[in-house]
């Protein structure tokens, strides 16, 4: 059992204008939902705006323990990913187990204003 993910990132966002860009801090929050079984991390991946690969986060799969977080940061000066980076990650388990929540987290100031927003992950393919 497993899945491959698609996470959207918004490293970048429009602010007021098209020209006038907003550098965001992104977090991809991997959570085992699970009460009874760990689940494996095989893949976590960071493409840019334009689908190319920028970086591995990961050498080799590693164990997400029952109900544990594992946390990547995409820091506000890192603007390689453009407005429509993503993460494709990617999980397997070898007993039946609830779908882990994947999801990115992105924050900001504006002035004097903070914000935040996050957005879920999207099944691409099931295995």
């Amino acid at each position: 059992m497993g899945q491959k993910l698609y996470v959207p990132i918004y490293s970048s966002i429009y602010s007021q204008f098209e020209e006038n860009l907003l550098h965001l801090t992104a977090i991809l929050s991997l959570r085992n939902t699970s009460f009874k079984e760990k689940i494996t991390i095989l893949n976590v991946d960071y493409y840019d705006t334009n689908g190319k690969l920028i970086k591995r986060y990961i050498d080799k799969p590693f164990t997400l323990g029952v109900l544990s977080t594992k946390d990547f940061v995409i820091a506000e000066n890192d603007l390689q990913g453009g407005t429509g980076a993503n993460f494709i990650v990617e999980w397997s388990s070898d007993k039946k187990v609830s779908t882990p929540l994947v999801e990115s987290v992105m924050m900001g100031i504006s002035g004097t204003k903070g914000f935040s927003f996050s957005s879920r992950s999207k099944e691409i393919e099931a295995h």
